[in-house]
């Protein structure tokens, strides 16, 4: 039987926690996520690098960040302006 590998273009899906967060794959995709107004998850031991490349890299700073209900997760969420 042959095994099929994924088309590198390919979009993945967004991940969804039990309770309704949306985890994105990628720092991208969260900052995509951010700018629709739509509140995110991420993994806590990245949620610091994943700061500062939105900040820096990225250059987009309007959003704030909690520790989530979930056990190993921190809430980013988009500021309303």
């Amino acid at each position: 039987m042959e095994s099929k590998k994924p088309d590198k273009k390919q979009q993945l899906p967004s991940l969804h926690a039990d309770d309704g967060y949306t985890r994105p794959l990628t720092r991208g995709e969260l900052r995509d996520k951010l700018k629709s107004g739509v509140p995110c998850e991420v993994a806590s031991h990245v949620a610091e690098m994943t700061a500062i490349v939105l900040e820096g890299w990225f250059e987009y700073s309007d959003f704030s960040v909690r520790k989530s209900e979930n056990f190993g997760w921190t809430i980013f969420e988009p500021i309303k302006k």
